[in-house]
């Protein structure tokens, strides 16, 4: 699966393998809904997945921060294994809201769900009928 243009990086000799996404966001949950988190090993109620390596971590929630050794002090989950893991940039998908997070260092942005209907509408926690969007490829 190649990389949607809107989440390439400026570096064109970096190239990244991504971890292959289900077809349809309703697949992704399923896939992803009783993983748990490789920090707290706990099932967390908000995930995301790092989609370099595949990795489950928390997703705005407190129970981690500042109890794992290395971590920095108020740094968050996704900061921190985009640190020890993936050389201070990640990328990971929302499971519950299907947003795109980007982690550079201690920035990052959220982007629109890769996932649309056939509306071309991104997926987000207010939409209903999961089976209904589907992964965009550009």
């Amino acid at each position: 699966m190649e990389m949607p243009a809107q989440y390439r990086l400026l570096q064109p000799m970096l190239k990244f393998k991504l971890v292959q996404l289900p077809n349809d966001f309703q697949s992704l949950v399923q896939t992803y809904y009783k993983r748990k988190c490789r920090n707290c090993n706990t099932q967390p109620k908000e995930q995301c997945v790092c989609l370099l390596c595949g990795e489950t971590v928390c997703f705005l929630q407190k129970c981690c921060i500042g109890s794992l050794p290395k971590m920095k002090p108020m740094e968050g989950e996704l900061s921190f294994h985009s640190r020890m893991c993936e050389g201070n940039s990640a990328i990971f998908i929302c499971t519950t809201k299907g947003q795109i997070i980007l982690v550079e260092e201690e920035r990052s942005c959220q982007k629109p769900s890769p996932y649309v209907n056939k509306f071309g509408e991104t997926f987000s926690s207010h939409s209903k009928k999961w089976e209904n969007y589907h992964l965009q490829i550009q």
